[in-house]
């Protein structure tokens, strides 16, 4: 799993927890996949009620696993040891003599168990002063910063420095709480997309993918606030010009509207069948729809909000997330010759033939015979 932007942001002791807590959101988020948990929300965990930050801890518990463990696992590039040496670590943890640990690791000898302590021990001594120095490194830039004492920049200047702290070209660390700071951000995000070009979702997730770890969030509160705008079906999306930066749930203008009602008549979507795709295991799902498109769209929908009726896919959603997982399309039919209920009923044969072609039941999928 790539590791969340925040883990980066945190110090020592928040990483060794697992967790932090935002003040300015008051929520407490997962420094391994991202997850938040609102401060004053009861949430359901397992057979249990939890607050916010009993939550995530319960969380990292059962999705992650232990702190020492995750970051044990991380590439080499960020904790330096080679693969025996996490393997002795491990034990270590685990509480296993230097003895116990040789056979184990069968090197015949306690001595070389021994030497791995004294060098671990000399690498910690090297990562603290390694730390102070960068820390002092910090403070002194702080104190001959050039900037003046009245900050006389703008508030979304200081909105977008807050929330894109490597630049206003960086990543976004994390969506803004207030309605209007979020405004602001994904008015500025927007120039990520060429004004009158039409994007497929894929090529606007493609965009949203460098932005943020979750671009389905962010891409639908685009929509939202009619940053984005698209057609019914969710084909294709573009860059808004009239009301752009309306309040979430405001109507479209009545132009918008008449030219969104008349492409979506003239270009009817076609039914067909798909499949959502676990791409750790290779269960799917299949399903149907007059809208294919529609179809699909509403099941990540609900996946995203955690609603699917389908439990089990939820909860491998829940786990893998939505990089875990592809939508596709298996076979699709336009609604020409198809009138009243004909499309219907050869997307409901459609779907019979595929669940009987694939059999996506028990270790194979996630439909019930």
């Amino acid at each position: 799993m790539e590791e969340s932007p925040r883990l980066w942001l945190a110090d020592v002791e928040a990483i060794k927890r697992g967790y932090v807590y935002e003040p300015e959101d008051e929520e407490y988020a997962c420094l391994v996949c991202g997850r938040r948990f609102s401060r004053g929300i009861i949430y359901p965990v397992d057979d249990c009620l939890a607050d916010a930050e009993q939550a995530v801890k319960l969380h990292l518990r059962s999705e992650h696993g232990s702190m020492f463990e995750y970051l044990l696992g991380m590439d080499k590039r960020y904790t330096g040891l080679t693969e025996h040496q996490k393997e002795v670590l491990l034990l270590v943890h685990q509480g296993m003599s230097d003895r116990e640990i040789a056979q184990r690791l069968n090197t015949g000898s306690t001595s070389t168990i021994r030497n791995h302590r004294f060098s671990f021990r000399e690498r910690e001594k090297t990562a603290k002063v390694f730390l102070a120095i960068m820390g002092l490194l910090k403070a002194d830039s702080r104190g001959r910063s050039s900037r003046p004492a009245m900050d006389d920049r703008s508030d979304e200047e200081k909105v977008l420095a807050a929330y894109l702290r490597e630049g206003p070209k960086g990543p976004l660390s994390r969506l803004p709480k207030k309605a209007s700071q979020r405004l602001m951000v994904l008015r500025h995000l927007a120039g990520r997309f060429e004004p009158g070009r039409e994007y497929a979702e894929k090529e606007v997730n493609q965009v949203l993918r460098e932005v943020y770890h979750d671009h389905v969030t962010l891409r639908r509160n685009m929509v939202d606030y009619g940053i984005l705008d698209r057609l019914p079906d969710g084909s294709r999306y573009w860059v808004t010009t009239e009301d752009r930066g309306r309040e979430p749930g405001a109507a479209r203008p009545a132009s918008e509207r008449r030219r969104l009602k008349n492409d979506y008549q003239q270009n009817p979507p076609p039914g067909g069948v798909y499949q959502i795709r676990n791409l750790a295991d290779g269960r799917v799902l299949v399903g149907s729809g007059v809208n294919l498109s529609g179809a699909m769209n509403r099941s990540r929908f609900e996946l995203d909000r955690g609603v699917h009726p389908n439990q089990e896919l939820q909860q491998d959603w829940n786990r893998f997330g939505p990089e875990g997982f592809s939508f596709e399309s298996l076979e699709s039919f336009t609604r020409d010759g198809h009138p009243g209920g004909d499309l219907a009923e050869e997307v409901r044969a459609a779907e019979t033939r595929w669940l009987e072609k694939l059999k996506p039941y028990g270790g194979r999928g996630y439909n019930h015979e």
